[in-house]
């Protein structure tokens, strides 16, 4: 537990932003899991693998606290984009992180469509516990306009339903639909 803390303060040192979006994301993931009824010790993969998605941002150069990654200049883009990259080789030989982990940090930008990164991945070859971190990370950067401009919780909300099926899973979807207020105090 304590690799995972340590790994997690770099996260919270590169950027504070960064590591309320990686607390934010755990925290949804995990009750997305759980209303999934995974097995205790997938939830536990997920609330992990949401923690440390991001940890490949620590070793990019680029500041990506207002950067908007369709207006961004393709050298950035890539070089953002290549985060997954970078944090699946920072723990691909620590064998402390499971395998799952590792998948989540290395594929969580892939979508069912085959229209995500880093290798277009497509439906049957993206593991369930890498479905619920994409999907509850692309809520949480929509909302908090990570890599692009800030949507209202109900937009974010609609632009997920919309893609329920298509970019992520649909279960995951009406589970994540049934969790989240789409008008919040």
């Amino acid at each position: 537990m304590l690799e995972y803390i340590n790994i997690l303060s770099c996260v919270r040192e590169k950027s504070n932003a960064l590591y309320q979006h990686s607390v934010n994301v755990a925290a949804l993931s995990t009750l997305i899991a759980l209303r999934a009824k995974l097995p205790r010790n997938k939830v536990k993969e997920v609330t992990v693998g949401a923690l440390l998605h991001d940890i490949g941002y620590t070793t990019i150069s680029t500041d990506v606290s207002n950067l908007d990654l369709e207006t961004c200049e393709e050298k950035v883009r890539k070089e953002v984009m290549y985060h997954v990259v970078y944090g699946y080789t920072d723990v691909e030989k620590k064998d402390w992180v499971s395998k799952t982990v590792k998948d989540i940090i290395l594929h969580h930008h892939e979508r069912l469509d085959g229209s995500g990164y880093p290798f277009h991945k497509k439906a049957a070859q993206i593991k369930q516990e890498v479905r619920i971190v994409s999907l509850c990370d692309q809520f949480d950067s929509m909302v908090y306009g990570n890599l692009m401009p800030r949507y209202k919780v109900k937009d974010a909300m609609e632009y997920i339903m919309s893609q329920a099926g298509v970019k992520f899973d649909f279960s995951l979807v009406q589970l994540f639909m049934e969790s989240v207020a789409a008008y919040p105090i």
